[in-house]
């Protein structure tokens, strides 16, 4: 619902103002920000390795063989890498 500020601006009811974000891009950003970090190559996905070093990372790391069985949940479509959308979607569920 648009309205009118005191200088007679148009903006949206409950909605963001310039420069600054709802809690929820702003979490959209962190999680973007931490996949970016642990793709170390810069491919568009985390390997095992990568997704190792992020569980240690998050205190998460349980071995090796636990570390396969968290990154084969949260790799869906099961090509062996997770995506960023993988990511989001685990991250959300966590």
């Amino acid at each position: 619902m648009a309205r009118e500020n005191e200088a007679g601006e148009s903006g949206t009811a409950g909605g963001d103002t310039e420069g600054t974000r709802s809690p929820e891009a702003s979490v959209v950003t962190a999680v973007d920000q931490e996949f970016a970090r642990f793709d170390r190559d810069g491919d568009g996905s985390i390997d095992f390795d990568e997704f190792s070093d992020l569980v240690t990372h998050l205190g998460l790391g349980r071995g090796k063989t636990i570390t396969r069985k968290m990154f084969d949940s949260i790799d869906r479509d099961a090509n062996g890498r997770i995506s960023a959308g993988e990511f989001t979607t685990w991250w959300a569920e966590a």
